[in-house]
């Protein structure tokens, strides 16, 4: 909600100032604005499980945005990571030490994350204490992909610990 590119501090004024003088999408004035720097790069997600903190990356996608009607960054799609792909092992590195640094211990956490060119390390975007969203669309393609989806493997992680450690 609100997501503007600035390209000059003037133009951060200002963004700042339309937000804090309107409703947000829940109609609620806002009070506060985050204000974070635009890192270019291959932006991922990395859906995980957790259980009594061990943590089970179920899927990784990686989205396809692009300026788009004047917009900079217009989501596109996205597509299902394979296990086998380079990327995976140092993405699902960085997810769980990400996750131990916020002593996160149980249930599904949506980490978006970018790889900044040049510097080849991961740089987090956010995480969230939640299921990947888009109305669970994306659970028959990671089933599909992978054999397992994160609302499952949630689920399991609160509640079957035998299937948790099978992931």
């Amino acid at each position: 909600d609100g997501v503007t590119g600035c390209k000059t501090v003037g133009a951060v004024r200002a963004a700042v100032g339309a937000l804090l003088s309107a409703p947000n999408a829940l109609g609620q004035k806002n009070e506060q604005v985050l204000i974070q720097e635009f890192l270019r790069g291959d932006e991922y997600v990395v859906d995980s499980a957790s259980r009594d903190g061990v943590h089970k990356v179920v899927g990784m996608w990686l989205y396809d945005r692009k300026p788009t009607n004047g917009a900079g960054f217009v989501c596109h799609g996205q597509r299902f990571v394979s296990a086998d792909e380079p990327v995976v092992g140092l993405l699902v590195a960085y997810a769980e030490t990400v996750l131990d640094a916020l002593e996160f211990r149980h249930g599904p956490s949506h980490m978006e994350v970018k790889l900044v060119p040049g510097s080849g390390a991961p740089c987090l975007v956010e995480v969230g204490a939640r299921c990947h969203g888009g109305e669970g669309y994306w659970c028959s393609i990671a089933d599909e992909c992978s054999g397992a989806n994160q609302a499952t493997a949630a689920l399991d992680a609160y509640v079957d610990d035998d299937a948790f450690a099978k992931l």
